[in-house]
């Protein structure tokens, strides 16, 4: 039977999970239908800007998800250098804010051009999506656990799904 993939959902957990935690999240999203999120960077405490609070997320994930579970990077400014390490690690894309995000702990992006540059030399080229709703590159073919990603530029790649499960 087939699901639902829900590529922008903003889980609070870790730091503020009486808003919503990865257990209530992935419920409610299994009982609508959806097999798979993919967790927005911000509005977990750590926000997921490096692999060290990626790796965070993904331990809270892990336990307590009912339904696949991946993770968008965050580009904020003075993580230039860790874009390639999020995407390696698997994070389906990058998440900034030209204006303020509305938390602290996820700043705006004045240098958006540099961390695009940075994005855009990945070789399956990750979408970034600054302040926009839905990733900007062509959608993603889900089949099975890994996705086809592919960009107007030609380069397609093949990505792992990371599982919260």
């Amino acid at each position: 039977m087939p699901g639902l993939v829900d590529f922008h959902v903003h889980v609070n957990d870790p730091g503020r999970t009486e808003r919503e935690g990865f257990a209530s999240a992935t419920r409610a999203a299994a009982a609508g239908g959806v097999t798979t999120i993919v967790d927005m960077p911000l509005n977990s405490i750590p926000p997921a800007v490096d692999t060290a609070a990626l790796a965070v997320k993904r331990t809270t994930a892990a336990d307590q998800s009912y339904i696949d579970v991946g993770f968008w990077g965050g580009a904020v400014p003075g993580n230039v250098a860790e874009l390639r390490p999020l995407h390696d690690a698997g994070v389906f894309g990058f998440k900034c804010f030209l204006p303020h995000s509305g938390v602290e702990e996820f700043p705006p992006l004045h240098a958006a051009e540099v961390a695009m540059r940075e994005v855009a030399s990945f070789t399956d080229c990750s979408s970034c999506t600054p302040r926009t709703r839905t990733p900007s590159t062509p959608p993603r073919q889900h089949t099975a656990r890994t996705t086809q990603t592919s960009c107007p530029r030609g380069h397609a790649g093949r990505r792992t799904w990371p599982s919260g499960r």
